[in-house]
C-alpha cells in the first residue's frame, strides 16, 4: 500500500526484481536408540546461507536516484539524501499544518488527514505559506 498522499487507498507495483541464492543444510545423527526403553539420543546440527541482491529497479526509483533523492546502498537499501530529506521535511510540515487546520475547523481526524495527504502535494508553496502564517497567527490569538 502506498499513502493515501497519492490519491489512492491502496496500491501495488513491482518495483524492481531480486535475485535470491542460498542453500540449506541438516545433518543428524542418533548416538543412541532403545526403543524397548523409549531412550533415544542424538544430535542436529543445520546451517544456511543466503544472500540477496536487487538486480532492476523501476524507472521511478531510478529518476529519483538520478536527481539526487535516494541514494541506493550496495546491499540494495534505499535510503533519502538531505536532498530527498528536505523534501520530505517540507512535506511533512505541509501535512501536519493542513490536518490541524481542517481537524481545527471540525473536519473528522480521519478525513482531515486523507484530505491533508493529497493537498500537501498539490498546493503552492506561495499558498501554503499564507495559509500557515494565517493559522499560526490565529493560535496566537486564541492564547
Amino acid at each position: 500500500t502506498v499513502a493515501p498522499s497519492l490519491g489512492f487507498p491502496s496500491y501495488t507495483e513491482n518495483i524492481g526484481e531480486t535475485e535470491n541464492n542460498g542453500y540449506e543444510f541438516s545433518l543428524r545423527y542418533m548416538f543412541l536408540r532403545d526403543v524397548s526403553r523409549r531412550l533415544y539420543w542424538s544430535v542436529n546440527f543445520s546451517g544456511n546461507h543466503n544472500s540477496n541482491k536487487i538486480t532492476k529497479i523501476s524507472n521511478a526509483m531510478k529518476k529519483l536516484k538520478t536527481e539526487g533523492y535516494v541514494q541506493i546502498e550496495e546491499k540494495g537499501r534505499i535510503v533519502l539524501t538531505d536532498k530527498g530529506c528536505e523534501i520530505a521535511e517540507r512535506t511533512y510540515e505541509r501535512h501536519c499544518i493542513i490536518s490541524q487546520m481542517l481537524i481545527d475547523i471540525g473536519v473528522s481526524e480521519e478525513t482531515a488527514l486523507e484530505d491533508a495527504c493529497r493537498m500537501e502535494h498539490c498546493i503552492s508553496q506561495e499558498t501554503f505559506a499564507c495559509m500557515k502564517e494565517y493559522y499560526l497567527q490565529e493560535i496566537v490569538e486564541k492564547k
